[in-house]
């Protein structure tokens, strides 16, 4: 890099000039930038006639012993009294008071804050998705936290900027906050041909170890089915980005003695576990 700028800057083989050196410092700082050094800068350049060479003085600032440190936090609704409420305690106050209109309020409506709150997202894992290792440079990656940030771990970011500690290291802060991970939707009845119950119940957790893994469960019984079909899931995707996997294990009921689809002549279970990365 500096003996490519130092042939674009003209200086080999000629006067020794200011404006040259200051030509070669522009040059390094744009490739800093260019591959993502955003923090690397030039601090100075000295000339030394006598040798008729100039030293250019560069700040390289490594990553953090703790590379990224995550703060999540919740948006509140800050009612008529100064409470701090959850958007649904405060429609069921207002419901409770038979408020105008109380059925079509919406939060972009309301006086809102943001309260630090627990998170599930682990730092290290963003870390390691962002390939920023304690002690070497620190190294800007947009792509890479573009598809972290779009992985659905993170309902909002709030804002992520890289600080500088007070030994000199570089650590990223990132404040945000989460969607809730877990998911449930049923629909369950009984049935009056049989009497027994059928429906389905799917489960789903979206950030089950702190970094974007799923799993679920699937159990669903069909009005003439013996035994319930179950399906669990499991995905790690590494928030897009390489090495991700998922699996699926499951068992389904194929039918009743009736179905000609089934050779045994009786109701059977079928299983199977796919794998795919």
């Amino acid at each position: 890099v500096v003996r490519v700028a130092v042939k674009r800057s003209g200086m080999l083989g000629s006067p020794l000039r200011a404006d040259r050196v200051q030509e070669i410092a522009k040059s390094i700082k744009r490739w800093y930038v260019r591959n993502g050094y955003v923090l690397h800068s030039v601090t100075g350049a000295t000339l030394k006639t006598d040798s008729a060479t100039a030293e250019i003085e560069v700040d390289e600032p490594v990553v953090s012993s703790h590379p990224v440190d995550i703060t999540i936090f919740k948006e509140m609704v800050v009612d008529e009294e100064g409470k701090l409420l959850t958007f649904r305690q405060y429609l069921e106050g207002q419901a409770a008071k038979k408020s105008f209109r109380h059925d079509r309020i919406e939060k972009k409506d309301l006086n809102t804050t943001f309260v630090q709150t627990a998170g599930r997202t682990k730092s290290s894992k963003v870390a390691r998705a962002l390939k920023l290792q304690p002690g070497s440079p620190f190294q800007w990656n947009n792509a890479r936290w573009e598809k972290i940030a779009a992985s659905g771990i993170f309902s909002k970011v709030l804002r992520i900027s890289p600080h500088r500690m007070n030994d000199g290291t570089v650590q990223l802060q990132v404040y945000a906050t989460e969607p809730p991970p877990r998911h449930l939707e049923y629909g369950l009845g009984k049935s009056l041909y049989t009497g027994s119950w059928e429906g389905e119940v799917d489960f789903e957790h979206q950030n089950l170890f702190g970094g974007g893994e799923m799993i679920g469960l699937m159990v669903r019984r069909g009005t003439k089915d013996v035994e319930p079909s179950v399906r669990v899931r499991f995905s790690d995707d590494r928030f897009g980005l390489e090495g991700g996997f998922d699996f699926e294990l499951f068992s389904d009921f194929l039918g009743d003695s009736s179905s000609p689809s089934v050779e045994s002549g009786g109701d059977s279970p079928n299983g199977d576990l796919c794998f795919r990365k």
